[in-house]
This record gives C-alpha cells, structure tokens and sequence, in this order.
C-alpha cells in the first residue's frame, strides 16, 4: 500500500531488505525450474519433503499424492511408485493424505543439490537481516 511505498523511499534498509529479498524469490524460481528439468522426480520428492518439513517443524505432513504432484510440476500417477519406495526403504511412511518423515537424514540426503543451493540462499540472507541471533530486523551485520 501507500505507507509500504513511502518507507521504501524513505528508508535505505527496508529498500534493501526488499530488494534482496525479491532476489531470493526469484533464485527460489530460476533453482526450481533447474530443478523439475534436470532431476528426477525421487530426489525433487526429497527435497520437496525436506523443505516442507524443515519450513514446519514438523515431521508429519497432511498432503495427498494430487498436491505433491502439483507441487513438483508432474502427473499424480509418478508420485506413487516413489512414496512406496521411499516407504519400503523406510524413510517414510505413507498414508492417504498424510506423509509421516521417518528418517530426515535419510530423505535430506536423497534430496537433490537444489536443497543446499536454495537453503544456503536462504540462510545467507537471514544472516544479512540478522534475524537468527537477534530476533529483530537489523540489516546487516556490524562490521560489514
């Protein structure tokens, strides 16, 4: 709205908080279209569920095989062959709409490099904002 226009103008670090974090989103974006063209579907299912489960300090997750598939871009028939192998290797379990993570060492693993890549972004620019050891919105760093 207007008041966000007005501080964007006024304020260098909430312009550069901003700025930096549009750039995030786009490198989410760009890393993602990389990602559902180069990897395979298991290792995107990992890295997906990695996120997700990281995102909500949970290691259960209510979601059906038609949102993952939407999720990752693909037909909700190829999600099925991998969550039953993910379920036979034990690292998940699977059961309608609810996907229990098992062994998150195991999946983050299996996960493309896509998770570190993205994550390491992300906390690149946590770190710049300062938001992990202060809980406020500092900008930068002393020092920097």
């Amino acid at each position: 709205s207007i008041a966000i226009v007005k501080l964007f103008d006024r304020s260098i670090e909430f312009r550069t908080a901003m700025l930096r974090f549009s750039y995030l989103i786009i490198r989410q974006f760009t890393q993602t279209c990389v990602c559902n063209h180069f990897h395979t579907i298991e290792s995107r299912i990992c890295r997906w569920l990695t996120v997700m489960s990281e995102r909500s300090d949970a290691e259960r997750l209510d979601l059906t095989q038609e949102f993952l598939s939407h999720m990752l871009g693909v037909q909700r028939t190829s999600i099925g062959p991998v969550t039953a192998e993910l379920q036979r290797s034990g690292i998940i379990r699977y059961s309608r709409g609810t996907i229990e993570i098992l062994d998150p060492v195991r999946l983050k693993e299996m996960a493309c490099e896509c998770y570190s890549i993205v994550t390491d972004e992300e906390d690149h620019f946590l770190d710049e904002l300062n938001l992990r050891t202060t809980g406020r919105l500092r900008i930068f760093r002393s020092g920097r």
